[in-house]
């Protein structure tokens, strides 16, 4: 009777040993059933748990006891020069491995994984200066002496933070080596791991190409703006008449550049050229190019390396705020920078060789008669022609053309990246929209009553829609 009114429910079997231990057969009696049966099978089910158990636990000793005299005769049957390997962890902490020198980097990783606890993919191995790798032998590094340091710097464990600030869970392990973590907040680990492109190698390589030239404008800009107001805080000439200009350059005196066009035994008076009273247009002109004054065209250049500083600035901001539309204003003023900069120049040199040239043809002008013979032959150093002036004075500004296309085009991809990076965002939020308006609609009637819904949820979405294009220009 009582066997006959029972049922047996068995519990699912475990995967591992541990769990097979606790498993037991639970026996529950229908009503009409002896205490007597149910006795009999508790027991025959505990004896039963009690035997699973006796097995599985020797079983696991002898797969430990396997393992450990398997790596022992390895070690006996090693043969080579036995030394100890000292490993610092990133806390300063040793530990002592001890390694054969004919053995690999990845043997050596593994054998060292048992003692400061380390996986080996996770481990890399720094000795003087170089990465070892998983190919190479300890002697081939030259780990071939006792008590050598070789450097552990662990993988960094990305770690999601759930708790609150100033909440630590972690206890660190006193026998483990040091293993650096970074902390995200779950938010911006969910904003990164969806917003790929700001931190792909190649916006990393923009960001870096643009800081760079921006670095360069700044200081390019900067350099000529303090020359210009050098130039516009310059001493005024003593001679009213003077305007460091022709040949009015020598009666110009300042506190600086102070010219006596008496001293002949002076080698830097122009007038000594040729053992004569007459002027070297050479040093004539070198002599205006340092007593320069404030002409009209250096408003032109000011005003260009004032607003390249203003972009040097602009950029060195894109790269640390990642906008689109710094990014945007950057590539726009580098443009205008750069074509000012090359129209400017251009025009400057062609003027400066033309004011040479004419200045050549004033000295020979004035030494037509017998007693002073003209200075420079026009067979010798033959004068330029019209078009010869823009044609040389172009091909110096092709090396600088080509600075100022790259810079335009670093600053391009790296407005463009960032374009996509907020496409990214924004296609991610119109997902999320979509799937809140779904969930919202789900539970709704037919399509009679949905328009009448819609009017009425419009009020209760548009906060969210809101809020969420509100977290797309915080990411972007």
């Amino acid at each position: 009777m009582g066997r006959r009114g029972l049922r047996r429910n068995y519990n699912p079997v475990s995967s591992t040993a541990e769990e097979a231990d606790d498993a037991a057969v639970i026996a529950v009696e229908s009503e009409g059933g002896g205490e007597e049966d149910n006795n009999n099978n508790n027991t025959a089910d505990s004896n039963n748990g009690d035997v699973g158990g006796d097995v599985e636990a020797p079983r696991r000793r002898r797969d430990y006891q396997t393992v450990a005299a398997e790596e022992e005769a390895e070690d006996e049957e090693e043969e080579g020069t036995k030394v100890t390997i000292v490993i610092l962890d990133p806390a300063q902490k040793k530990f002592f491995i001890p390694a054969y020198t004919h053995w690999s980097i990845s043997k050596f990783k593994r054998k060292g994984a048992k003692i400061h606890k380390v996986a080996p993919p996770s481990q890399r191995l720094i000795y003087r200066g170089q990465l070892l790798q998983d190919s190479s032998t300890l002697e081939g590094c030259g780990l071939s002496a006792d008590k050598l340091i070789v450097h552990l710097f662990p993988k960094p464990r990305v770690v999601i933070q759930q708790q609150q600030p100033g909440v630590d869970e972690e206890q660190p392990q006193p026998t483990g080596a040091h293993i650096p973590q970074i902390v995200l907040n779950p938010d911006e680990a969910e904003q990164r791991a969806h917003i790929l492109v700001l931190g792909s190698a190649d916006f990393l390589e923009a960001q870096n190409n643009v800081k760079l030239f921006s670095f360069l404008l700044l200081v390019i800009s900067s350099i000529e703006l303090f020359n210009l107001l050098l130039i516009l805080m310059g001493v005024p000439p003593d001679n009213g008449n003077g305007n460091n200009s022709g040949h009015d350059a020598y009666n110009t005196q300042d506190d600086f550049f102070h010219i006596d066009v008496n001293n002949t035994a002076d080698p830097y008076n122009s007038r000594n050229y040729n053992n004569n009273m007459e002027a070297d247009p050479y040093q004539e002109a070198a002599i205006q190019r340092e007593l320069q004054t404030w002409q009209p065209r250096s408003n032109i250049d000011l005003i260009i390396s004032a607003f390249g500083i203003y972009v040097a600035m602009l950029g060195i901001r894109a790269t640390n705020e990642t906008t689109l539309r710094l990014a945007q204003q950057y590539l726009v003023g580098t443009a205008i920078v750069g074509i000012a900069w090359m129209m400017f120049n251009y025009w400057f040199t062609v003027h400066v060789d033309e004011e040479f040239d004419q200045l050549r043809r004033d000295e020979r002008h004035n030494h037509t008669n017998a007693t002073n013979p003209v200075i420079y032959d026009d067979d010798a150093i033959p004068y330029k022609t019209e078009m010869e002036y823009y044609q040389q004075n172009l091909s110096l500004m092709m090396i600088p053309g080509m600075v100022w296309v790259l810079c335009c085009l670093r600053a391009y991809q790296f407005q463009s990246l960032l374009e996509e990076a907020e496409q990214e965002a924004e296609e991610r939020i119109r997902n999320e929209l979509a799937q809140h308006n779904a969930h919202v609609h789900g539970g709704e009637g037919e399509d009679d009553e949905d328009d009448v819904v819609e009017e009425d949820e419009a009020a209760t979405t548009g906060g969210t829609e809101l809020e969420l294009q509100n977290r797309s220009a915080v990411i972007t």
